[in-house]
């Protein structure tokens, strides 16, 4: 990615989309998406809030299809995510 597509890659972060809509909409390919923000702190950020925002809504008994709309990925993410957060916040 080029210096230009990594910054506007972190705006659309900034703004909810999604790597596959980033991708998309930069025309680049997923993994050019995920490999190059993988290493940017804002990505790790975002990441973060997203888990919380999931983990949060599903406390509050919200289905899988309503978090996975809300945040925009589909529900076998935010089931795995899910799972993840499980798994991490009972071992802390």
């Amino acid at each position: 990615m080029t210096p230009e597509q990594i910054v506007e890659a972190q705006r659309l972060i900034g703004e909810g989309l999604t790597y596959p809509q980033i991708a998309q909409q930069l025309g680049l390919s997923q993994s050019q998406v995920g490999a190059t923000l993988s290493s940017v702190g804002t990505h790790r950020e975002k990441l973060r809030e997203r888990r919380n925002i999931i983990w949060q809504m599903r406390g509050e008994g919200r289905s899988l299809k309503e978090i996975s709309e809300a945040v925009g990925l589909s529900v076998q993410s935010v089931m795995g995510i899910i799972g993840q957060q499980k798994k991490y916040r009972s071992f802390h």
